[in-house]
């Protein structure tokens, strides 16, 4: 018989602390007690670090707002729609740059990035994401397949934020952001 609280690997329980390590992420899973002297099983998840970038431009009509570029993404069939800022996972020898082109046609300019500063994904899915955005980049060639790139005024952007329409929270943090700064009159587009 096993308890409740027990953690299973294959059906079978495991001893605590239990460690994984993978390229891609660190998984540990150990008991803790709480503040009342309950026994707790904890798992955190550490991941590399990622980023995503607010790519802005100026609305066509002197005095309009800004606009943000979304892009939507389902690598496969059966996988959910994703709708966010580009970004991902910082990869040794695949630069910021490189992975946005890659998946939405759009050439950055690193130079012209501005830094928001990070925030973590979740408590226990520790993943430090860098917050930037810019105002210099081109769309150069075409999104990678399953990629729709959205060019959406930014308070349209703030409003799929608010209706959990955009499915990155790094994502809702920059949009929030970069809209406070806009009303705030602190962004140079």
């Amino acid at each position: 018989m096993v308890p409740n609280d027990a953690v299973l690997l294959n059906g079978q329980p495991v001893d605590l602390p239990l460690s994984v390590e993978t390229p891609y992420m660190n998984l540990a899973v150990e008991e803790r007690t709480a503040i009342d002297g309950l026994s707790e099983i904890w798992a955190f998840v550490e991941t590399p670090p990622a980023f995503t970038v607010g790519l802005l431009s100026k609305g066509l009509d002197p005095g309009a707002q800004p606009t943000i570029v979304l892009y939507r993404k389902q690598r496969l069939a059966t996988d959910p729609v994703i709708v966010k800022t580009p970004g991902g996972f910082d990869r040794p020898g695949q630069p910021m740059a490189g992975k946005i082109q890659h998946d939405t046609g759009i050439r950055i300019v690193a130079k012209g990035l501005i830094s928001l500063g990070k925030v973590m994904g979740h408590a226990t899915i520790r993943t430090p994401i860098r917050l930037f955005w810019t105002k210099d980049w081109d769309e150069v060639s075409r999104p990678r397949e399953g990629v729709t790139v959205l060019n959406v005024p930014l308070i349209e952007a703030a409003r799929m934020a608010l209706d959990g329409e955009l499915e990155d929270d790094a994502s809702v943090q920059l949009v929030f952001k970069l809209y406070f700064l806009w009303r705030q009159g602190w962004l140079d587009i």
